[in-house]
């Protein structure tokens, strides 16, 4: 009997030991689950040097909506621009924030005012219609809707860049050389375009800028070439010593030549965006070369007169003629000839933006206007096609190909912008 009683005393412990460990295993499990989803779906460490790292502002979301869903990681604090108090409010759990009436409503809170500010406290996150960001968001009116800016570190800026430009098997070169194009041409646009004009943003989120997917597009590689750039831009020696940010533009595929600024506007004449360089490694990229494309003049000049007045203004499209190319022939400016021999001048590489505001068919397979233009009786044909994108500055595929053939990043950028150095800014 004692035995028997022993051998379930024995049984009762070892079924509390095991109830205790399984106890244990559960309270780690949920204390795992509880960290990842503070991190969300982005566990990347930002560089730990941030004295002096300028702040950007990013057009996130258009065209305007009147709500939108928001979810913060942590508690944050709701700004109006109006005499209505800051609100403090716990982490926002997909709340609906909406603009109705000249007035904005959020978790509760209804307020007046053209924008509506939500910052998330410490280093938490934002998430606005399901994409997270760093930094906080910046909601400004526009007519009965509203958009959004993004606020954020440029170094968080660019670990939202990178992925978005390159592909993730690409080398830590060309992700190197990206990171410091693309910091460079950040940095010129909040120079230029953003404070300097008194825009609401610095650049938007879009090919027209650059693609920018904020802290869900993070990964390890992006933030490692970011910390390995840290600072780091392309800059040109002025007459006289002084250093000048470069507007580093890039594009996917020069297809074979690198391009002139002047192709895409009036700009000084300086080495590292004169262009003329032949790049031959970018020959990887499907659309390195492509068939011809024809477009009919009434198309052509449909696309074109949504956004020229002069173009507009000749009613339909007679000819079009080639005024003046660079040194390596490529067209820059063009001349429109209407039916009673009125004239309007548009950029040669201002044809397929044209076609892609205009949402012609066209626009899908005129993938770059490095091309030769031919004017045929009802129709112009773009032929012998090449590249990507204008084709200015870094070539992203001609980048890699070099990478792949042993170029450091520093190499590849002496190549695609000749004569600028690398500065540290900051």
């Amino acid at each position: 009997m004692k035995l028997n009683r022993w051998i379930a005393r024995a049984r009762h412990i070892r079924h509390k030991r095991l109830l205790a460990a399984l106890v244990a295993v559960g309270v780690v499990a949920a204390g795992a689950l509880l960290i990842s989803s503070c991190y969300w779906r982005t566990p990347h460490r930002r560089p730990l040097e941030f004295d002096g790292v300028p702040v950007i502002r990013v057009r996130v979301l258009w065209p305007p909506v009147s709500s939108i869903t928001v979810s913060t990681t942590g508690p944050c604090t709701i700004r109006p621009n109006s005499r209505s108090p800051a609100v403090r409010s716990e982490a926002l759990h997909n709340r609906q924030v909406r603009r109705r009436g000249g007035l904005w409503s959020l978790a509760g809170c209804r307020t007046a005012g053209q924008t509506l500010e939500i910052v998330p406290e410490d280093d938490h996150r934002i998430a606005l219609g399901g994409v997270e960001y760093r930094g906080w968001i910046r909601l400004i009116a526009a007519g009965e809707g509203f958009y959004a800016v993004n606020t954020v570190d440029l170094e968080s800026y660019l670990a939202g860049v990178l992925p978005k430009e390159l592909y993730s098997h690409w080398s830590d070169q060309t992700y190197q050389a990206q990171a410091i194009a693309a910091r460079t041409f950040a940095k010129y646009k909040m120079e230029t375009f953003g404070r300097k004009a008194g825009r609401a943003y610095d650049l938007t989120n879009t090919q027209g800028s650059q693609v920018y997917g904020g802290a869900s597009a993070e990964t390890d590689k992006a933030w490692r070439a970011v910390r390995d750039t840290h600072g780091k831009v392309l800059a040109y020696g002025l007459p006289g010593g002084e250093l000048k940010l470069i507007p580093a533009h890039y594009s996917s595929c020069c297809g074979g030549t690198v391009n002139s600024i002047r192709v895409l506007r009036s700009a000084d004449d300086i080495p590292p965006l004169r262009g003329g360089q032949r790049c031959q490694d970018c020959r990887a990229s499907s659309r390195y070369a492509w068939p011809p494309v024809i477009v009919s003049k009434r198309e052509l000049h449909r696309c074109l007169a949504l956004s020229y007045r002069d173009a507009a203004a000749l009613e339909t499209l007679a000819k079009i003629r080639v005024l003046t190319r660079t040194a390596y022939g490529l067209p820059i400016w063009c001349e429109l000839v209407g039916p009673s021999g009125r004239k309007a001048r548009v950029r040669y590489n201002d044809i397929r933006s044209a076609l892609q505001h205009g949402r012609s068919p066209a626009a899908r397979k005129l993938h770059s206007m490095n091309c030769r233009m031919k004017d045929r009786r009802t129709s112009i044909e773009f032929y012998d096609g090449h590249g990507y994108g204008h084709g200015v500055g870094l070539c992203q595929w001609g980048a890699q190909g070099k990478a792949q053939r042993g170029w450091s990043a520093s190499r590849i950028l002496r190549f695609y912008y000749p004569g600028a150095t690398i500065h540290q800014a900051y």
